[in-house]
Parts: C-alpha cells; structure tokens; sequence
C-alpha cells in the first residue's frame, strides 16, 4: 500500500498485488469512510483476498500480510473532506499515467510486463463519477 500526494493537498491510495510479472493496482480515496473501514478490518486480521474476473471466469486469491498500515494512518483525517479532487486525479492516472514508474516492482528482480489500475468503486466513488456526469461500469 502507498500514497500519491496530489497537488490540491489530497492524495490517492494505492492498494496492489502483484503475481508473477503481472501488477494489478486499486487506487482509494482517502476521504472516504468506506475505504477506511476495509483498511481498519485488514489491519486486525492481517489477511484479505482479491477477486479476479475474466469473461469465462472468476478466480479469487487470498492474500495474508503482516504489512502495517500505520504509515497511512495520518490520512484518516481526511474522511468526509470533498474538496480533494479524487476523482479527476484518478481518472487522470488511470488514462495517461506511466505505471511502470508510479508503480514499481513488489518483487525484486522481477521485472514488472503488466499493470492493471483500476479505480476502487465505493458508493461515495460512484456518486461522485455521477454526480460529475461520468459513467462507471462495474
């Protein structure tokens, strides 16, 4: 996990996984409640799992860490703020970002060939998509 700071003073989350050669990346908003309730359950439990989905399958990964997120935890003052931009910095990354950089290899000496980023779809991530006149599909 990690922080991109942004320069209207927010930032974005970054949540990743990466097996073998392949990164696959969810960027959260910090001002989101949502996103610090699945944060606070991780960091009890140490444990989470990613769903993975093709057309012809879904795949389900669990994942166990003893990673902290302390370190992220300075950003929890940021719930329910809504001047942070999330969303067009999000959308801005996900469009024209150069992922090999902003997000480096997990594994060392593993060379990093795909990055995956997708934007983390909460209910208040939705709503702010929509209420701009984006559209998500999920």
């Amino acid at each position: 996990m990690g922080i991109i700071p942004l320069p209207t003073g927010g930032a974005i989350l970054s949540i990743r996984v990466q097996r073998s050669t392949t990164q696959f990346v969810w960027l959260a908003d910090p001002t989101d409640r949502e996103v610090w309730q699945a944060l606070d359950a991780y960091e009890k439990i140490k444990q989470t799992g990613f769903g993975f989905r093709s057309e012809k399958y879904v795949y389900f990964t669990p994942y166990e860490t003893q990673d902290s997120i302390g370190v992220l935890d300075v950003y929890k003052s940021e719930i329910g703020r809504r001047d942070r931009m999330f969303c067009e910095a999000a959308t801005a990354l996900v469009a024209h970002g150069d992922f090999k950089k902003v997000f480096p290899s997990m594994r060392p000496g593993v060379k990093v060939k795909d990055c995956r980023v997708c934007i983390l779809g909460t209910a208040q991530v939705k709503a702010d998509f929509f209420a701009r006149g984006g559209v998500m599909s999920w």
